[in-house]
């Protein structure tokens, strides 16, 4: 494995943890509420 794949596997490893606490799946939510609003804007 190459380092480019161990370090995009670590990142994916640590975003799912992060996920998994309460604050952090809020956090995320309202991120994809804000591309979702951007998205809706931008396209009239």
């Amino acid at each position: 494995m190459s380092n480019i794949q161990a370090c995009i596997v670590l990142l994916l490893v640590y975003i799912y943890f992060i996920s998994m606490t309460l604050i952090s799946k809020r956090l995320f939510q309202y991120h994809g509420a804000e591309h979702k609003v951007i998205n809706a804007y931008e396209n009239g």
